[in-house]
């Protein structure tokens, strides 16, 4: 059975609160790939070595991944079973940068996406972050 990912990435609030959704990710890294499966964990088979895996969800998510987890939540009730989503894990944007995303061309390219966020919104390195998680 196919999986994909699912996420945000997500932008430390300059005000107390939860951090706020940018975009989502699924379009740019949905689907499965090395670096999903070798550095986030997200993969149909154990990954015990992914420097990321199953991390769980990070303090003060976004409105977004609130509101996906409660659909989720919602969904599985309704379908009697214990969910669909799993994996749920998240890295920043400075620990990124110490990933061998050689691999992956949709994940070099969503982090430079995660480059220019940082430099138009004047932000650092560890106030961008992605949260991620599989789904079949």
């Amino acid at each position: 059975m196919p999986y994909d990912i699912f996420g945000f990435v997500e932008t430390h609030p300059h005000a107390p609160g939860p951090w706020r959704a940018a975009f989502s990710i699924d379009d740019a890294v949905g689907r499965p790939d090395h670096v999903s499966a070798t550095v986030f964990g997200l993969s149909k088979f154990a990954q015990p070595d992914a420097p990321f895996g199953n991390r769980g969800l990070p303090a003060a998510i976004s409105l977004d991944v609130q509101d996906w987890m409660a659909s989720a939540a919602s969904l599985a009730s309704e379908e009697d079973v214990d969910g669909y989503d799993h994996g749920h894990t998240f890295a920043t944007l400075a620990e990124l940068r110490n990933v061998d995303a050689s691999e992956s061309v949709a994940w070099q390219t969503l982090i430079a996406d995660l480059d220019e966020l940082r430099r138009n919104a004047a932000l650092s390195d560890t106030e961008i972050r992605v949260v991620l998680w599989a789904n079949w």
